[in-house]
Parts: C-alpha cells; structure tokens; sequence
C-alpha cells in the first residue's frame, strides 16, 4: 500500500491511499493498483499519530490490513513514523528521494547558470509559426 498526502491551494489537507496486488487467479497476472480513498485530512495537526489512525481506519474499511505486505510513504519524519506505529513492513519513496535531490540540485548557482543559458539558446532558436 501507498500513501501520500499533501496540501491543497486552498489550505486543504488530503491523504490518497493505493494498493498495488497482482491476482494469482487470473489466466495472465499483472500488477495492478486501486485508490482506495482520497479524501480530506481532518486532524488538526498531522502527527503520526493522526496518520497512523487513518492508515488503519482506511486498511480497516476495506478489510485488508493482514493482506498487506509492506507500506510506502514520503520519507517525512511523521509519514515514516506512521508506518512504523502501523506495524507492516515499510519502505521510504524512491520517487520522493530522487525529487528532493533535483531540487537541491536546481538551486545551486552553476545548475541556475546552465538552466539560464539553455533559456537563452532556446528562445533563440525557437520557430516561430
């Protein structure tokens, strides 16, 4: 199961929550994923606590707790904290990882120079119709 939550442009707190399976029963199994929900974040404060509650509240619901394998979420102290509390076998986010590393990265002053001039060059050689 995956989990990600994140914050609206109106200030609204939303958590998704997918689970990835493979039916052994079918002729040609695949790798499949299913939202379960995607809905508001009601809790005051987004401890880890609060996201472990609904982690099982939402596994609760669609009976499927003792079926999971393992969990993954962003590598936040208070995800990670969750799925800990949680109990199933967790993993951090690659995706996540590697996104914080472009991010760094685009702020360095020779990445912003480079990203400057390839600006420059396209827009030079850019067609125009």
């Amino acid at each position: 199961m995956t989990t990600d939550g994140w914050t609206t442009t109106n200030a609204d707190k939303v958590h998704a929550y997918t689970v990835h399976y493979i039916n052994w029963s079918e002729k040609e199994p695949k790798l499949k994923s299913k939202v379960l929900e995607c809905s508001p974040f009601e809790a005051e404060k987004g401890t880890a606590e609060e996201l472990e509650k609904e982690l099982s509240r939402v596994t609760e619901r669609f009976h499927i707790k003792d079926k999971l394998t393992s969990t993954c979420g962003d590598n936040a102290r208070d995800m990670q904290k969750a799925l800990t509390l949680f109990t199933k076998p967790k993993v951090g986010c690659n995706a996540h990882k590697i996104n914080l590393v472009a991010k760094r990265g685009l702020k360095h002053e020779p990445i912003k120079n480079l990203i400057s001039k390839l600006a420059k060059i396209a827009g030079k050689t850019k067609k125009r119709p």
